[in-house]
Order: C-alpha cells, then structure tokens, then sequence
C-alpha cells in the first residue's frame, strides 16, 4: 500500500521546539498503539523506536534532518502496521479527511484497500464521525457486510487529533466468547448451575477462561478451578471411553460432554457443557420416581445441591415426625441444635462429591431420646436432587420391642411366682405333717385337738392357693 507524506517545512524549527515535537509524537503515537491493541510492551518498545529513530536526527544539519523526515515518518507508518498485525480484528489508520495510511491484513482481507468511508457502510461511518472529532472516540453497529454484522469502534489519535484509528469487530468472533462470559458468570450461568448443567468456555488451547458454579463444584469440590487451567487436566477416561472428572475418579459418574464452538474458523473458542450421562429427569419421569419412592416401605427424601428438601415420601414422614401437610426447608430442621452441623456438612460434601453414601448418627427433635442413622448418598440423573436421605421407620419396631420387654418382665414376674410358691408349698407340707403327728398323740375331746385341726385346716387351705 503505497503512502503520500507531507512535503518538509519551509523553514528548519528550533532544536528545542523539533525535540518537544518528536517526544509528543512518540508518545501519542504509543498511546495509540496501546489502546488498539492493548499491549503495554509493544507500545513501550515502539515509543523507544521512534525516540532512537528521531532523537540522533536534531543533532545533525538542516539538509539532513529535511531528507531524513520522510523517513522518519515512513518509519512511523511501518511500525504501526506492524503493531496492528498484533490486532485480532480489522485495523486501520486514517487522516483526518479519512485517507488511508495504515491497515492490518485482516482488514485488507475483509475490505481490500479502500478507506473505511468508501466502504458500502460509509455513510453510518459519516455520521459518527461528528462524535468521534468532538468527544475523541464513537462507535457505529448493526454494520452489514455480506453475511456478518460489524462494530466500528473509531477513536482520534496523533499531534493534534489529525488522525483516526479505526477497528472493526465481527460479531460471532471476539462478540461471542464475551456475551459466553458474561452469560456463565450472570445469573442465568447461576440458574444453569442450579439445574445441573456444567458449562466452562475455554481458549483456543483448551485452557477455561469461565466456568459455572456447578462446574466448579463437580471439578474442583472445596477448591476453586482457577482460570487458565486446562481442561483435559480435569477429566480422565475409563477403559469404556467414557470420561469422568479427575477429582471423582473413574468410579465416578460418566460424563457427557458437549463442545459448542464460539468462532467461524478452527481453533477458536469453545464452550463446553457436560452432563451426567444418565441425563436429568423432569416432567412425567419426575412424578414417576416421586411414585416409586412412595411405595417403597422405607423413608427416602430428595433435597437439590443447596441442600433443600425436593421430595420426603410418606415413610421418611413418619419417621421423622413430620406431618402430610409440613414441608420442612431444610433437612437440618428435624434434628436437635447439636446435630444440625453435622447434616448441613454432610449433604453439602455429598452433593458436590462423587456418587457415595454415608451413615450420620443425628437426634431428631420428635425423639430426642433415641439417636437415629441418617443415610447421605450423592444422587446423580435424578433432575434437580442431588442428595438421597434415608431414615428407617422405627415405629413398628418400637412397637415390637414394647412387646418384648413387657413378655420379658412378666415371664420374669412368673418365674419369681413359681419359685416363691414352690417353697412355701414345701413349708406347708412340713407344716401339715407335723399337725398329723400332733394328731396321733391327741384324741378327740382334748383342749388342743380343735386347735391342731384348725392349723391343719388352714395350711390344706394355703397350700391349695399355691397351686392355683
């Protein structure tokens, strides 16, 4: 692209004023490069270009430094094309009037070498041109350029705002990976978390740029993913080349695993969204597990990642001392103050884990007496649940173990009776025996004779209650 210079001043300035000059045009020219492409060390290296380029010129005669200028500017010109090689989008460089001095090979791919207002948009371009001079930048969208729309992002620049950088911006490119970020981090990324969809958008290189809280959750537990991590460091594949994350193991759930690319050319951006393999439940499926899990004669209860309560079927009820008509919030409701730690933990640590189960001895508050097992296990494919709660049914054992212990007691009453009986059964014999003997020795008529058949009487009498 061939450039036309200013031809050289009249008159040779001071060298003073000539140095004031070169110092403010490197650095406005630095400036420039620095808000196009946002690299302070490109932009420091070429502000020390243009000073070595243009400083050792003031020290040299009129006739040299006046060949010499063009030169110096020429090189100017190049290093900022060189810089805007650096630009991911279309870059140009402009006069004042809007001739070109300067542009990327994007830009020369996408427009050839026509100045920007020359372009079928130019008209938009006038009229932000208006702004930009007044408040030094403005910006033009919706631009149509065959099948794409463009953003023109235009910004004054140079020794007294006599130029104008130009940079174009493709939607479904740079826009893309943006609107990914933000949607990630927003609270629509927190309500795709909620339903149990990891999503992580990552460079080209595979590194994760951003990823949601279920991701984060599932991948890194307690600890955070940190930016810039690779995603493959993550996963591991079984035998069954199914993948699964790194932190859970190949014991862990398999993974289904999504890549949604964000660019027009390989080797963009991506985002990646994973899911269980089971997949999530949801309508109909849902009231169907609901349904199993009614029947089923122990006490189940569905809570979500939070750790709220989703579903408690009619036999956790019951165990639990909740009513039909309550719905408790929290699982950590039904026990006494000191338990209520202990659950939270557990059911955050099993939400966000890999698929086991464990066993917390709790009180409930409708039996604080009698300590209970509270079974955690980590629910995958059940939609929204990611906590299975198992408590036992204890009131039918209760009853029987009543039972038994009152059969105990009075087995035990009757086995004191029957001991007690036999002996004073034998102190009676001995007791009738000897009044027969006092019998023989006494007849009939004697003063002591009624005596002893009225004590033989009453011991008959004794001994025939002991037998009943």
């Amino acid at each position: 692209m061939s450039t036309a210079y200013p031809s050289a001043p009249a008159g040779r300035p001071s060298r003073g004023a000539a140095m004031l000059a070169v110092l403010a045009a490197a650095a406005v020219s630095a400036a420039l490069l620095l808000w196009a492409l946002d690299n302070p060390v490109f932009a420091a290296a070429f502000f020390a270009g243009v000073l070595a380029l243009g400083l050792p010129l003031l020290f040299v005669g009129p006739r040299a430094a006046a060949v010499a200028e063009p030169v110096e500017r020429g090189a100017d010109l190049g290093l900022v094309r060189a810089g805007l090689e650096a630009s991911p989008d279309a870059v140009a460089v402009t006069d004042s009037s809007g001739a070109l001095l300067a542009a990327n090979s994007r830009y020369e791919s996408w427009f050839g070498i026509r100045p920007p207002l020359d372009l079928p948009f130019g008209d938009a371009l006038r009229a932000t041109l208006a702004s930009a001079s007044r408040e030094g930048r403005a910006e033009a969208s919706e631009l149509e350029s065959g099948d794409h729309r463009l953003t023109a992002f235009i910004r004054s620049a140079g020794h007294g705002d006599d130029a104008l950088i130009w940079r174009f911006v493709r939607g479904g490119e740079k826009d893309a990976a943006a609107e990914a970020r933000d949607l990630l981090g927003g609270e629509v990324g927190n309500r795709i978390a909620q339903a149990g969809l990891m999503a992580a958008l990552t460079a080209a290189d595979g590194r994760i740029l951003e990823a949601n809280a279920a991701f984060q959750a599932r991948a890194g537990g307690e600890a955070e993913v940190p930016p810039g991590t690779p995603l493959v460091d993550l996963l591991v594949m079984s035998e069954q080349h199914q993948f699964h994350f790194a932190r859970e193991g190949k014991a862990g759930g398999a993974l289904r695993i999504l890549q949604v690319p964000l660019a027009e050319e390989e080797g963009g951006p991506s985002l990646f969204l994973l899911l269980d393999e089971l997949g999530g439940v949801g309508g109909d499926s849902a009231h169907n597990i609901n349904a199993l899990l009614e029947i089923l004669p122990l006490g189940l209860a569905l809570a979500d990642r939070d750790g709220r309560f989703v579903y408690l079927n009619a036999a956790f009820r019951r165990a639990a001392g909740v009513s039909r008509t309550a719905m408790p919030t929290w699982p950590s409701d039904l026990v006494v103050d000191e338990d209520k730690a202990a659950v939270a933990d557990s059911i955050r640590r099993f939400a966000r884990g890999a698929s086991l189960s464990g066993d917390v001895a709790v009180r409930l508050k409708a039996k604080p007496d009698d300590p209970v097992a509270l079974t955690v296990a980590g629910a995958r494919g059940l939609g929204e649940a990611a906590v299975l709660l198992s408590l036992k049914d204890n009131s039918e054992e209760d009853r029987l173990k009543r039972q038994v212990a009152q059969a105990t007691k009075m087995q035990a009453v009757g086995q004191l009776a029957g001991g007690v009986a036999h002996d004073f059964n034998n102190i009676l014999t001995a007791i009738i025996g000897h009044c027969d003997l006092m019998l023989m020795r006494h007849a009939p008529g004697d003063s002591d004779y009624d005596d002893i058949q009225q004590i033989r009487s009453n011991s008959n009498r004794a001994a025939s209650l002991t037998r009943q």
